[in-house]
């Protein structure tokens, strides 16, 4: 199933992530990373070129690289698969959700 991920900076400081799905509806946006200064992340964002698990976002004077998904935060398979991230799936040899890339001999779900 093919997915569109928003990320999107706010005025107080979040990184937001929202799936699309097929007919354009949306999950509840998630919340990725917060700046306690609540300072206002610069409209755009860039991808890494080299690793897609992260982004990068300016916000005041600074530069950050934020990974793009906290798939560790599924605990379950059943929660991993539900949570429907398209960077993320369930590696059975480690027994854990992962960034799609990282499982060792690429069984994700």
């Amino acid at each position: 199933m093919n997915r569109t991920v928003l990320f999107l900076g706010t005025g107080d400081g979040q990184l937001l992530k929202v799936i699309l799905g097929e007919n354009l509806t949306s999950n509840c946006p998630e919340v990725i990373y917060e700046i306690k200064e609540e300072t206002p992340v610069f409209y755009k964002l860039v991808p890494d070129p080299v690793k897609n698990i992260y982004i990068y976002l300016t916000a005041g004077k600074e530069v950050r690289r934020i990974r793009v998904a906290n798939c560790n935060k599924h605990k379950s398979c059943s929660e991993c698969l539900t949570a429907t991230d398209p960077h993320c799936g369930w590696c059975h040899s480690l027994q854990r959700c992962t960034f799609q890339g990282d499982c060792v001999h690429s069984e994700n779900l």
